[in-house]
């Protein structure tokens, strides 16, 4: 079954790790777990969060995969988290660079709603 499948997996192979570059925020994470555990037996899966100390669960997911978003103190190791029964994987939130210029503007123009695309 699913759930044997992620049961069999050992704890540190459910974490997953990034290159050093990348940042990731301290204490939180993103938490899937097994297909079988649906909101009908969510509160068991909740129940196991709960017992990790320092943890609450900011967010829950069902479209796009099972799982929840986990706070945590900033100390809180991941291995904590990929022990809970039914934990299929976690990830450490990391941070994304959004890469943007600036775009120039020049208020004193006489055109400026032209430039816009916004008739006066």
């Amino acid at each position: 079954s699913a759930t044997a499948n992620a049961a069999s997996i050992a704890p540190e192979d459910k974490i997953v790790t990034y290159p050093p570059s990348v940042r990731v925020k301290r204490g939180s994470f993103i938490v899937e777990i097994d297909e079988s555990i649906r909101a009908t037996n969510a509160n068991s899966f909740i129940k196991g969060i709960e017992n990790v100390p320092d943890v609450t669960i900011s967010s829950q997911f069902t479209k796009a995969f099972n799982g929840f978003a986990v706070a945590a103190s900033a100390s809180t190791d991941p291995i904590q988290l990929a022990k809970v029964r039914g934990v299929k994987r976690v990830w450490p939130v990391r941070y994304h660079n959004l890469n943007y210029e600036r775009a120039e503007l020049n208020t004193t123009s006489n055109y400026l709603h032209h430039k816009t695309g916004v008739e006066r």
